[in-house]
């Protein structure tokens, strides 16, 4: 299993690489063909207009050159095709390191216990729950409840950072998981008072870790 994901890893790796690499790899060829060769075979510089959008028999009357050998009108056309394909190589492989980069899964910690917009859908399912049982319940808990689900919405994506920010982030994990698993208490009447006080410290906590993961990451 860790083998798959390595060879993925690597897999990915390689594709980021050549996405970086081919806008280089296209400016470099168009570089040569345009300031080195084309100068060379005609003993002077033609702006990339000229040779983009005038027909082979405009562009050797301004070539004319006794001290060079021109090349054919076929041969133009040669080098005409060859700029067209360079330039569109070049924009598509601009659009594709964008493409790439905008699609870039994150990296996740290691440790990370929930991820993404996970924590959200989780104080979300909550949210619900507390909802189902609006009668067992008191307001102050379900605004706890809903506060943090609204400040979970605006947070960015879990699992990546470093040590200090997934502690914070594990943290929240375990009262998610603590306000969860006492929901059902809120239906038994002997322990409905217990189960909403611990309801509404573990909000209260979730907030806090919330509030100190926010900082962390701005180190």
């Amino acid at each position: 299993m860790n083998r798959k994901k390595a060879e993925s890893k690597r897999k990915k790796f390689h594709l980021n690489r050549i996405a970086f690499l081919f806008p280089i790899i296209f400016y470099a060829i168009y570089a040569v063909v345009y300031l080195i060769i084309f100068p060379d075979a005609y003993g002077t510089g033609l702006h990339l207009n000229n040779w983009l959008f005038n027909n082979p028999e405009h562009l050797l009357s301004i070539l004319q050159n006794p001290g060079k050998v021109l090349l054919s009108t076929g041969k133009l056309w040669a080098w005409k095709i060859l700029l067209y394909i360079l330039w569109t190589g070049f924009i598509a492989s601009l659009f594709y390191l964008g493409w790439t980069i905008q699609n870039k899964k994150p990296e996740y910690h290691p440790q990370a216990v929930l991820r993404g917009r996970e924590p959200y859908q989780k104080a979300l399912q909550i949210n619900e729950e507390i909802k189902a049982h609006e009668y067992n319940v008191t307001r102050e808990v379900k605004t706890a409840v809903r506060n943090v689900m609204e400040y979970l919405r605006n947070e960015s994506d879990f699992g990546i950072g470093d040590n200090s920010v997934i502690a914070c982030e594990r943290e929240i994990a375990n009262c998610l998981k603590t306000i969860e698993n006492n929901i059902p208490a809120l239906c038994n009447t002997k322990t409905m008072g217990k189960t909403e006080k611990i309801i509404i410290e573990n909000c209260k906590t979730i907030l806090i870790n919330l509030k100190l993961r926010t900082e962390r990451k701005k180190r």
